[in-house]
């Protein structure tokens, strides 16, 4: 009994950062990457096959990851394995709600992840500086 409780415990934990990690990966890339490469390839010159390459190869990895773990889990898990894992899922699911768009820290993140698809001109402007220094 008492392993089964660790056992549910440990695949809670994978259940959340499989979905935080993972998971998350590939609704930001279709909440707010795509639709904000969208809108700032409109006015400045982007390399949109870039970002776009980058954003494929991200979603197509967590998506085989995610289904890789998740196959594992029902296929090889106990019941209290596969409810750990699904509580972990569906929880950090329903705490993620409302973190998916283009909010600032989301924003912040696309210019970490695809700054370099962007010509320096352009984050100059989008981020009020020259040459890389505040105005």
């Amino acid at each position: 009994m008492l392993i089964n409780i660790l056992l549910a415990v440990a695949m809670w934990v994978v259940g959340i950062l499989l979905y935080s990690i993972g998971v998350m990966q590939i609704i930001l890339i279709l909440c707010s990457a795509i639709p904000l490469t969208k809108i700032f390839s409109k006015i400045y010159p982007v390399d949109i096959a870039g970002v776009y390459r980058q954003c494929t190869v991200t979603g197509l990895l967590w998506t085989v990851i995610s289904a890789v773990v998740i196959f594992l889990v029902m296929y090889f898990g106990n019941i209290y394995a596969k409810c750990g894992f699904w509580i972990g899922f569906v929880l950090s699911f329903l705490l993620s709600l409302g973190k998916w768009g283009a909010n600032p820290s989301n924003v912040a993140d696309y210019f970490q992840s695809f700054r370099k698809y962007y010509p320096q001109e352009a984050l100059d402007d989008i981020f009020g500086t020259k040459n890389g220094k505040k105005r």
